[in-house]
């Protein structure tokens, strides 16, 4: 169900597509697949959250084992697993993890239940939530002092977060704590800076926004001398 663990790619530039908060939603999968084929990746991550909300649970589970996506737990599937997360989760969230339930194969709970709190990739960390390893904080509750906190408990200098449907970057170098907001297009990163990327939604849908919409897939190319971080809409 697991692709290989990639090599260290440190020599190069290693390019990574990231998803994350499919929720269910096979079409926009699809849709951001085909963009994802078209950029010839090194690899792909993504963040959790696969189901909830959508209708198609279980064929977006499986197109992430038949594609061999390197994926990690989110709150959604921590909710499915546990019914005392519903708790902390808003009625329509827990109401859309019951229905998530009778619509998910044994195959795919079992994918579910072995999935990771976080990956890491040379010097990039992968978390649903916040880091070291949270699923379930949420980066736009946090204020200043918080988010460097939570920056400096891990090594790494890169670290993508989905969880809040909002893309946006935070960068800190050591001093100051800086907000990009992230537009189509390339971002140029500094070799001295940290990271926090929150890489929005693959599929944001439902009692979020009120209506159905694609809304953005992200890549990183990076490699140990510098990072570019590159944003593409789609509408």
């Amino acid at each position: 169900m697991w692709s290989p663990e990639p090599p260290d790619l440190r020599s190069r530039l290693l390019k990574i597509a990231i998803l994350s908060d499919i929720h269910g939603n096979f079409e926009a999968l699809k849709s951001v697949w085909a963009d994802i084929e078209k950029n010839d990746v090194d690899n792909i991550v993504c963040l959790g959250d696969m189901i909830g909300y959508g209708p198609e649970p279980e064929a977006v589970v499986s197109f992430i084992i038949e594609k061999g996506i390197i994926s990690i737990v989110g709150n959604h599937e921590l909710g499915l697993l546990d019914d005392t997360r519903l708790i902390d989760m808003s009625e329509d969230a827990s109401a859309s993890i019951l229905i998530t339930r009778k619509l998910i194969s044994n195959d795919a709970l079992s994918y579910i239940k072995q999935l990771p709190r976080r990956y890491i990739l040379n010097d990039m960390l992968f978390v649903h939530g916040m880091p070291p390893d949270s699923a379930t904080t949420y980066l736009n509750w946090l204020d200043d002092g918080e988010i460097v906190s939570r920056m400096n408990t891990v090594e790494q200098r890169m670290v993508f977060v989905g969880h809040t449907h909002r893309p946006i970057c935070y960068s800190f170098d050591k001093i100051d704590l800086d907000v990009i907001f992230l537009q189509e297009g390339i971002i140029q990163l500094s070799r001295d800076t940290n990271y926090i990327v929150n890489v929005g939604s693959g599929r944001e849908c439902g009692p979020r926004t009120g209506h159905d919409h694609l809304c953005k897939q992200h890549g990183c190319l990076h490699d140990s001398l510098c990072a570019v971080l590159s944003a593409d809409a789609h509408r």
